[in-house]
């Protein structure tokens, strides 16, 4: 009948969801005020990079972006509640999907020994070019921070 997906699989299903709502929203504050979409520009970001990682198998992704998750969610929850009301609005729903989605996604990336048997599984046995592109992705995140480092130096040393 039917074939159960794996944790894996869902992992990735559930951060394409994740990035599409991001979008969504974004695109949603960006109709309403383009400088508080600004502001949520990273989260777009973020939400890409932790979906490439993981189709890349990257494990400092699987971690780093659980944290990126909790603390995503944690953010979006104080937010509801430091107004000191809450007020129903479409941005409250997407919110609340988003805190959702993004808990759940970091208990399956840290907290689910399935996942982490198929994440293994599918490191061992990958294409040689995911491995590259891994490599590639990687060295460029390092030449970005040695690149942002020089510019604040160079800012630093001119003031």
């Amino acid at each position: 009948m039917g074939e159960r997906i794996s944790h894996y699989k869902s992992a990735l299903y559930l951060t394409f969801a994740l990035v599409v709502t991001e979008l969504v929203l974004y695109l949603y504050l960006f109709y309403f005020s383009s400088d508080v979409a600004n502001r949520a520009t990273i989260r777009v970001l973020a939400a890409l990079l932790v979906l490439l990682g993981l189709w890349l198998l990257s494990r400092i992704t699987r971690y780093l972006g659980a944290v990126w998750l909790l603390f995503s969610a944690g953010v979006v929850v104080w937010q509801m509640f430091s107004i000191g009301r809450i007020v129903f609005v479409p941005a409250l729903v997407w919110g609340i999907v988003l805190a959702a989605f993004s808990v759940a996604l970091c208990w399956l990336l840290l907290f689910s020994k399935q996942f982490g048997i198929e994440f293994s599984e599918r490191r061992r046995t990958e294409p040689r070019y995911k491995a590259m592109m891994r490599r590639t992705a990687t060295a460029i995140v390092v030449l970005a921070a040695i690149l942002a480092t020089a510019i604040d130096i160079v800012h630093l040393a001119r003031m």
